[in-house]
């Protein structure tokens, strides 16, 4: 079995934080459950500490994550965006089945294993409805209820937070940068200079997931029976 093994700290100021430590459990026992119903969630066979504080996962080994594969690529087909649309989905559908909210999907946790995309990082992920502990996620992709939010303040996140941020890895893909956050919904608009994309059906998807008010996206159920993730 080819794998690799995923090296993480869980130390802050020398010392072990219950907070990471917690973080990497929770992706380890997450990781396990989901990958035994979905093909695109990685695989984690062993883990273990050591006393400083470096943890370590043996998971599967796959190639280049979504991220750096693009780069590469001048243009990517309609039908290839398609193809990686429904993969990504099935993951989103998979999580939200399981009542989990994911909070940080980026094209830099999705991995190749051949054609076949996998989610490889779970490490923030948390129940449904639940309270987050502050701003969290990354700028760009993460669903702006979760990036701007007071100081201080213990907000719901609603699987509503994972459909932003699966509109804004289609951005990226068409546009080559996420998102901005727009307060009268035009988030979806490509950036200045830049057409728009070629398909309507991408423009329509992004129109409706890349909304500010969470409640005002659709749910995934919407999602697999839109004409782009029903035709190839």
């Amino acid at each position: 079995v080819n794998v690799a093994i995923k090296v993480v700290s869980l130390a802050e100021d020398s010392e072990i934080s219950p907070l990471l430590g917690q973080a990497f459990l929770n992706e380890i026992l997450q990781s396990k459950r989901l990958s035994a119903q979905s093909q695109h969630v990685v695989r984690m066979y062993d883990f273990d500490f050591d006393p400083v504080g470096l943890a370590f996962i043996v998971m599967e080994r796959g190639g280049l994550d979504l991220e750096k594969t693009l780069l590469h690529k001048r243009t990517i087909s309609i039908a290839q965006q398609k193809n990686l649309w429904k993969q990504m989905l099935n993951i989103l559908i998979t999580l939200h089945k399981n009542s989990l909210v994911h909070l940080d999907l980026k094209p830099s946790n999705l991995v190749f294993f051949g054609d076949r995309l996998k989610l490889v990082d779970l490490g923030i992920a948390q129940k449904a409805n639940s309270r987050g502990q502050g701003p969290n996620g990354t700028f760009g992709f993460t669903a702006p209820e979760v990036r701007l939010i007071p100081h201080n303040s213990s907000p719901r996140y609603t699987h509503k937070a994972d459909i932003w941020s699966l509109g804004a890895i289609l951005y990226w893909i068409n546009y080559g940068h996420g998102p901005q956050y727009d307060q009268h919904d035009r988030s979806y608009r490509p950036p200045p200079g830049i057409p728009s994309a070629r398909d309507p059906n991408i423009v329509d998807v992004l129109r409706h997931t890349l909304r500010m008010n969470p409640h005002r996206r659709p749910h995934t159920d919407w999602l697999a029976r839109h004409p782009f993730t029903r035709s190839f």
